[in-house]
């Protein structure tokens, strides 16, 4: 039975889990050239979007689920951040979220798709577009009602939005490994379609059978008369990524190859840690017309360590070996664990850390954070 004096750092850092991320958010805007205390206001009006309901929920079977929906409904949107570091300095902020949960799966996916309408049109969204992310929710999970015995919380789907001066950019990722009604590779291959990329290729060769990759989803970046960027996400051993990259980025000129190879093993160097995640994560990214990118993230386990880990100090002197101020990501961190004592769940802040292929001069850095609850 779970000990309740082990919940008790749970509810005290709930207590103060808004006020923190909104001072992370005006921190992060004002380093960026953004309007801080505007920028906290969107966030804090984008997170009550997210929390308003969709349809009519059923009547809950029991008082235990009576309870355990009200608990819920009290709870905020959890939040993990992305601070994207190129061109030699901090350039902006993102942040990801699931939404709240209702009474089932299909219920939260429903609420969440369409509070990210709502947000999305309300923030310069095209109209077209609005109508490729229901395409491609329905490509995604052609048999919503199929997901009813999954966790009304289980990660079908998450949005993610990248504040700028001209609006709101929307990054939304499906989890197709979810999805149930079509073989993989068909649904796959349909959003590709959809979204007019041709890409099938790029699938094969990230989850090929030789790779011993395993497909996590497919998200698309979505900015008002931009066209759609796709990414094919998968998971892969750590420690034979380097050598997969050849067969990943066919057609890259060879020096050009070697010197990803070789930042690809100092990056993972410079994080190895007995908290570092045995597999990564690799992202090709596809835009009609332009020449595909390649992602590689590398991720902390979470519910080990302590706010004490030396993780920080890695992530810090990885962002200063490659030509960045580590300053902005020291403060966001202090901002997100400031008043916490200690951490039951998600032991530490620092989720991962992503390297974008071609590497150029200067490499583009994304640091992933979650505040801590």
């Amino acid at each position: 039975m779970q000990n309740l004096d082990d919940l008790t750092p749970v509810a005290v850092n709930m207590d103060s889990y808004l006020n923190r991320c909104l001072s992370a958010v005006e921190g992060m805007a004002g380093e960026c050239g953004l309007d801080p205390k505007g920028e906290a206001a969107r966030f804090q009006a984008c997170m009550e979007q997210l929390q308003q309901p969709y349809g009519e929920e059923s009547e809950a079977a029991n008082l235990l689920e009576q309870v355990q929906r009200q608990v819920m409904g009290t709870l905020p949107n959890i939040v993990e951040f992305v601070l994207t570091f190129s061109h030699g300095t901090f350039q902006g902020l993102g942040y990801l979220t699931q939404g709240r949960a209702w009474s089932t799966l299909p219920k939260s996916l429903s609420a969440l798709l369409a509070n990210t309408f709502r947000l999305y049109l309300n923030n310069g969204g095209t109209e077209e577009n609005a109508l490729l992310l229901a395409d491609l929710f329905a490509l995604s999970f052609p048999r919503l009602d199929a997901l009813e015995s999954h966790a009304a919380m289980a990660q079908g789907m998450l949005v993610g939005m990248a504040p700028r001066e001209e609006g709101l950019g929307f990054k939304v990722y499906f989890n197709t490994r979810l999805g149930v009604g079509a073989p993989h590779r068909e649904r796959v291959s349909g959003m590709l379609e959809r979204l007019g990329v041709d890409g099938m290729e790029f699938y094969e060769r990230l989850y090929g059978e030789s790779s011993g990759a395993s497909f996590c989803g497919v998200g698309v970046d979505l900015f008002q008369e931009q066209p759609p960027r796709v990414k094919l996400y998968v998971r892969m051993d750590r420690a034979r990524v380097v050598g997969e990259l050849p067969r990943v980025l066919v057609g890259m000129a060879e020096e050009e190859l070697h010197q990803a190879q070789e930042a690809c093993g100092q990056f993972l160097g410079a994080l190895e840690d007995s908290l570092l995640a045995d597999e990564v994560e690799l992202a090709i990214g596809l835009v009609e017309g332009r020449s595909p990118t390649l992602k590689l993230t590398a991720f902390f386990v979470s519910g080990e360590g302590d706010l004490s880990g030396d993780i920080g100090a890695k992530i810090g002197a990885y962002l200063d070996r490659v030509g960045y101020d580590r300053g902005v990501f020291d403060r966001t961190v202090a901002e997100m664990i400031r008043g916490v004592e200690s951490a039951s769940v998600e032991r530490h802040p620092w989720h991962g850390v992503g390297l974008e292929i071609p590497v150029g001069e200067v490499p583009k850095v994304n640091v992933y954070l979650r505040p801590i609850v």
